[in-house]
């Protein structure tokens, strides 16, 4: 005989075997709508990892071998947002611009040559820093800045002494950037010749002895121009930098007494790290309250 069952209660099983079959098919519903807004899948492999484009190599050395400025810039837009993928296209780039170009066309290409980041590019870009034009000259520098190793050192460390004020102040702070260190005399040379931007890369740079020799300019060279290379030591980490030498930095800008040397010590300690050393922080606290009422800021001898 048949049992009688509610409508209600049929509808609760059928509910009930939905809910079901809505658990098991979940887990694929939300990976494809993660996929689909552009996050991959808790389970996909390589997360995190870009593809290469996929460049026409024949195609864009065909634009840069076209000697038509609108394709050849094409060209060297695909190759900047390559990056390094476009590493075949830069010994082709390189051999353009020491043929010669028009010079806004010449700094596109020194741009990409900087995006894509060869190394095997610095001697197109050495030779390019021997040229005329201080405008290319510096973006030479710049872009060897950008590529990196011994032969970029060595072409900024040539640089130092170019011509142009800009190339100089340009290539003594990418010494700095570089890590350079075997650069310091060179570029405490360069600081003596007027080149401001070498104090901060001393002071990015300086061991021990060269950081105290640093310090010793002061009274000698405007405060102004050291004062980068003072912030460098000071925020270095201490092993490269003891405290003890970074509290007699602080302390010889104390002794100037002086309005700017005030404005200087209340920048770094605004700036001062959290966990930065405390016997150092507290050197800065004191300094500028002890520099607060200053006179005013001395002349470059020293004298007020």
């Amino acid at each position: 005989m048949a049992v009688f069952e509610p409508p209600n209660m049929k509808t609760l099983r059928l509910s009930r075997a939905w809910l079901a079959c809505l658990a098991l098919t979940l887990p694929v519903a939300w990976t494809d709508a993660s996929m689909a807004q552009g996050r991959p899948a808790a389970t996909s492999k390589g997360r995190g990892a870009t593809k290469a484009p996929k460049l026409d190599i024949p195609a864009l050395e065909a634009q840069l071998k076209s000697r038509n400025p609108a394709e050849m810039r094409a060209a060297l837009t695909v190759a900047r947002e390559a990056g390094s993928h476009a590493v075949s296209l830069a010994p082709l780039i390189g051999q353009t611009l020491r043929d010669g170009l028009p010079t806004d066309l010449s700094i596109e290409f020194i741009q990409t040559l900087a995006a894509i980041g060869a190394e095997s590019s610095s001697g197109a870009l050495g030779a390019l820093s021997h040229h005329r034009d201080p405008k290319l000259r510096r973006e030479a520098a710049r872009a060897l800045i950008k590529i990196k190793g011994a032969d970029a050192v060595k072409t900024l460390r040539r640089c130092m002494s170019d011509g142009d004020a800009a190339v100089r102040e340009v290539s003594a702070s990418g010494l700095g950037q570089l890590g350079a260190k075997q650069m310091v005399p060179d570029l405490f040379i360069a600081l003596d010749h007027k080149v401001a931007e070498a104090a901060g890369a001393i002071g990015q740079l300086c061991d021990a002895a060269q950081c105290e020799q640093l310090l010793g300019k002061l009274g000698r060279v405007s405060f102004d121009v050291l004062a980068p290379g003072f912030d460098q030591i000071l925020f270095r980490p201490t092993a490269e930098v003891s405290d003890d030498l970074k509290i007699k930095v602080v302390g010889r800008i104390r002794e100037m007494g002086t309005m700017e040397g005030n404005r200087v010590l209340k920048d770094i300690q605004g700036r001062w790290p959290a966990k930065g050393s405390k016997k150092v922080k507290q050197a800065i606290d004191q300094a500028v309250i002890a520099t607060e009422g200053a006179a005013g800021p001395r002349t470059e001898g020293g004298a007020p």
